[in-house]
């Protein structure tokens, strides 16, 4: 029912109004809101796992047909899940002590990411047959229902709903506050740096919102081969921002240092400072 037509438009349009209200609200709420998605979203592969020890069967793990792999649309995927970790950046004004902080937080986050996409691959693919033709959108909340059970097909659905959610929550609040230093920094209209009474730059809100209801008329392929196509070349500029600063400013302050001797890599400078 949800497919297509007005009822799909009028639910995009209200989960829009929603989750950007969040963001309006502050980084604090939507911080604890992603906190409690991200649970809900973790508990039930982890529930999965559990239940599955005991019918792995390893011998399915080694079983490969790279002939009838689509590649494009692999590495499509596997780019867009594992990018936009810079997108931390953005929000380096609103981190009490960035320096310290955020390094922590993504030495913790990169171990637990590869986890949740490792993990219930591992248990889904060895405890339950092999049959390629079934793996296609949607087919996990199966291998749960083959695992635990109808109430655990539910819950995968429901944390994969969910799971969007805080997407949309981490990156609106990215996207955002990267409109709102580039305001501040001169490059955009001022407009865009103006903030609501909570603190948060609502008109970069706002904005950000409306691209997420114009790319909604998209399938996700489309939607995904969009952002690569587009990421790509944000991180060309960005690495080439990296080499012009370490040349032309070596001896600049800045709130970062990547870990490596100094004849490979600096300081990065930080963008939103």
């Amino acid at each position: 029912a949800l497919a297509n037509g007005l009822p799909r438009t009028i639910v995009i349009v209200a989960l829009v109004i929603a989750l950007t209200y969040l963001n309006y609200r502050g980084l604090t709420i939507v911080a604890w809101v992603a906190t409690v998605l991200a649970i809900f979203t973790l508990l039930p592969f982890l529930i999965m796992g559990v239940i599955a020890l005991p019918k792995l069967e390893p011998s399915r793990w080694f079983v490969v047909d790279l002939e009838n792999v689509q590649w494009g649309l692999y590495l499509n995927t596997l780019f867009w899940n594992l990018n936009y970790w810079d997108s931390v950046s953005t929000m380096a004004g609103e981190v009490e002590d960035p320096g310290k902080t955020i390094p922590k937080a993504l030495f913790y986050a990169l171990p637990l990411v590869v986890s949740v996409y490792f993990f219930p691959l591992l248990f889904g693919t060895g405890a339950v047959p092999l049959h390629r033709d079934l793996w296609s959108d949607g087919y996990f909340s199966d291998i749960a229902k083959i695992i635990g059970g109808v109430w655990l097909r539910l819950w995968v659905q429901g944390a994969s709903a969910v799971s969007n959610m805080g997407m949309f929550l981490a990156e609106m609040s990215g996207d955002s506050y990267q409109l709102l230093g580039m305001a501040e920094r001169g490059m955009l209209p001022d407009f865009f740096a103006k903030r609501s009474r909570y603190g948060t730059p609502f008109i970069s809100i706002l904005f950000s919102a409306s691209g997420v209801v114009l790319l909604s008329c998209l399938s996700f392929q489309e939607i995904v081969a969009a952002e690569n196509f587009m990421n790509c070349f944000a991180m060309i500029l960005e690495f080439l921002s990296f080499v012009k600063l370490r040349i032309k400013y070596p001896a600049a302050s800045r709130p970062y240092r990547i870990p490596l001797g100094s004849y490979f890599s600096s300081d990065k400078k930080d963008m939103q400072n």
